[in-house]
């Protein structure tokens, strides 16, 4: 099954639709499938023309479950993908849960191409649902519900029960993440025998 999450972003000529999915590839899903726990999600992103013809589709996840909150276009080209995960390092998840079993909101930034160029996990022993906006300065906010105390990353208390937990995200990072992708690095000659000569535009 398949379900939106209420969240899409048209850049440009394309739209950018994240989704829920437990299916394996089939029907129109060609991305795989992370999940291995019963009634688990991945994230599933679809890239549109605006005919809604599909450019490609992504799956992101690992093998617990996975929510989704919010999508945003950076002016540097990438997406940044805001959710959830209560998987530990797999499928495409690389980083180890604050709270075992739990969710921590999920930050993944991918290229218009679909390819996660990074990722970060945000919270605490218990649960956060995890969300992204921009606000003014180029500022980027995380938006979470929390359940935690201080734990993991999260250094303030809770007052109990579940609370809205905001942070702001370093956006300068977030822009230069790119950097590495517009090298245009070249190594030649290959094979190599003396000398082996590497250029770039960096």
């Amino acid at each position: 099954s398949e379900y939106h999450s209420g969240s899409l972003q048209f850049v440009g000529d394309y739209i950018y639709l994240p989704l829920r999915s437990q299916s394996e590839p089939s029907g129109n899903k060609t991305a795989p499938s992370y999940n291995e726990l019963f009634a688990s999600y991945d994230i599933w992103v679809l890239k549109l023309n605006l005919d809604l013809s599909i450019v490609w589709d992504k799956s992101y996840g690992g093998s617990a479950d996975e929510s989704f909150g919010k999508i945003l276009a950076l002016p540097n080209g990438n997406l940044v993908l805001m959710g959830s995960t209560s998987s530990n390092v797999s499928g495409n998840v690389t980083a180890s849960s604050f709270g075992e079993d739990e969710f921590d909101a999920w930050m993944i930034v991918v290229t218009d191409d679909g390819d996660i160029v990074y990722q970060e996990r945000f919270g605490g022993s218990l649960t956060e649902f995890g969300a992204i906006y921009q606000g003014n300065n180029n500022e980027y906010i995380l938006c979470a519900y929390s359940n935690s105390g201080v734990s993991g990353v999260k250094t303030v208390p809770s007052f109990g029960g579940a609370d809205t937990w905001i942070g702001i995200v370093d956006s300068q990072a977030l822009l230069d993440i790119s950097s590495a992708l517009q090298i245009n690095l070249s190594v030649f000659p290959n094979p190599v025998v003396n000398e082996l000569t590497i250029q770039g535009n960096y």
